[in-house]
């Protein structure tokens, strides 16, 4: 029977007087022991924010949480308490917003039904100017409403009014668009 050597056991750990070499070399790399601290902590600080930065823009914690502020704003416009409903459903459609990617998770089928009973609240309720807003920016996100998706005849024609000039104006915007063209050699 062949006996291992007791060097050949030793390879796998860490000898002492290695590690206090290594220890050395650093410190006369970095200038002096507080220099190596200051590094030490420097690093660890870079590591502990990097762990709170990626559990915070963590894509399923994102989700779930908008998928649980969605369901409260739904339960609360079922409950009849409108007016904080469509409180939630705003910061929901402002929150959102590509340049946070935090908060793109709202489905695109969902983003219709929060569109319609904002504009149709704030036209009933609130300001039209504020309706209008809504309009605007559900008509820029492609959202295209028809008569019987709203409730109030009043508020249908404020979604035509709002969504015609509109229209009329990115027709305008395309034949200055094309006399441009037209002109240019």
């Amino acid at each position: 029977m062949r006996v291992r050597s007791r060097k050949h056991y030793r390879t796998n750990t860490v000898n002492m007087n290695e590690l206090m070499h290594i220890i050395l070399s650093l410190q006369l790399m970095f200038g002096s022991r507080r220099a190596l601290g200051a590094l030490l902590v420097i690093l660890a600080l870079g590591g502990i924010a990097f762990g709170v930065w990626y559990y915070w823009s963590d894509p399923g914690r994102t989700l779930k949480q908008a998928d649980r502020d969605l369901a409260a704003a739904d339960t609360l416009w079922d409950r009849d308490e409108h007016v904080d409903a469509v409180r939630e459903y705003k910061r929901l459609l402002r929150k959102s917003d590509p340049v946070d990617p935090r908060y793109t998770y709202l489905p695109r089928d969902v983003r219709p039904r929060l569109y319609r009973r904002i504009i149709s609240h704030e036209a009933t309720f609130a300001e039209r100017a504020e309706a209008r807003d809504w309009i605007t920016a559900a008509y820029h996100e492609g959202i295209n409403f028809e008569r019987p998706d709203f409730e109030r005849e009043e508020t249908w024609q404020l979604w035509e009014q709002v969504v015609g000039s509109l229209r009329s104006g990115a027709d305008r915007d395309r034949n200055l668009l094309d006399e441009v063209k037209g002109k240019s050699p």
